[in-house]
């Protein structure tokens, strides 16, 4: 049974239940987009939120990144992410990585609304939330961009800014997890790095750790965090980072 309330206040509660949106959103691919409903997905049927879809597209726009929301004259919630064609012109890590923040800053700015919408009812949320909201967060200008992508790889004349809790609440959605937490739960999680650092994987390093071997542990965990960080198109820096919040797990003997 889904806890009503844990996923609005456990990020990863939240990033089980809505990873598989942004997935589906296909933010690294530039092409064939088509809309996400919320109904499409069983795991969020419990929100009774039949009404909200996400379209993502590529187009020649001025910033990098838009988001907006409105609603259709059916009182259907419709949420939109555009992001610049330009980030799918570069073939480099760094691009591909720009590209990545881009899409999960919009996104998590997504999820503000849809946890908004799913303790409000519809008809009673009021119509300046919408113009509140694509006045505050309408567009990521390249200079923002380019300053949190080097705050998130770590640059130490960088100060992370953009993806802080104020700058993603909105101020209706009640309690909720730190949206800052929650945007790097989104670039890289302990769910997704134990795609690459599986059971298996765990094991030998529990062997190794336990054996007096900790260089080979450390450098079987470092090797797998920087293949899954390769692979999402995540700055190095920030999945570490994310690493040593949860690493201790690893270290536990197993019962």
């Amino acid at each position: 049974m889904i806890d009503n309330y844990k996923y609005r206040i456990d990020p990863r509660e939240t990033v089980r239940l809505f990873r598989p949106v942004l997935k589906e959103l296909k933010i690294r691919q530039k092409t064939d987009h088509l809309p996400v409903f919320l109904a499409s997905h069983d795991q969020l049927a419990f929100l009774n939120l039949d009404e909200c879809s996400i379209q993502f597209g590529v187009g020649d726009i001025n910033a990098d990144g838009l988001f907006f929301a409105k609603y259709t004259k059916g009182r259907l919630l419709r949420i939109f992410i555009i992001l610049n064609k330009r980030l799918y012109d570069g073939e480099d890590k760094s691009m591909k990585e720009l590209l990545k923040i881009a899409g999960v800053h919009e996104f998590v700015h997504s999820l503000a609304l849809i946890f908004v919408a799913a303790i409000s009812k519809r008809e009673d949320m009021p119509s300046t939330l919408i113009q509140r909201l694509n006045k505050k967060i309408m567009d990521m200008w390249d200079q923002n961009l380019l300053d949190l992508y080097n705050a998130l790889s770590g640059k130490p004349e960088y100060k992370q800014k953009d993806y802080t809790d104020s700058h993603f609440r909105l101020g209706y959605e009640g309690q909720t997890c730190d949206y800052e937490v929650l945007f790097l739960y989104f670039l890289f999680s302990r769910d997704l790095f134990e795609e690459y650092f599986d059971e298996a994987k765990q094991n030998e390093f529990n062997v190794l750790y336990t054996t007096g071997r900790k260089d080979d542990a450390t450098r079987l965990m470092l090797d797998t965090l920087t293949t899954a960080a390769d692979d999402k198109d995540v700055p190095y820096n920030t999945a570490k980072n994310q690493l040593f919040e949860w690493a201790n797990v690893y270290f536990k003997r197993p019962n």
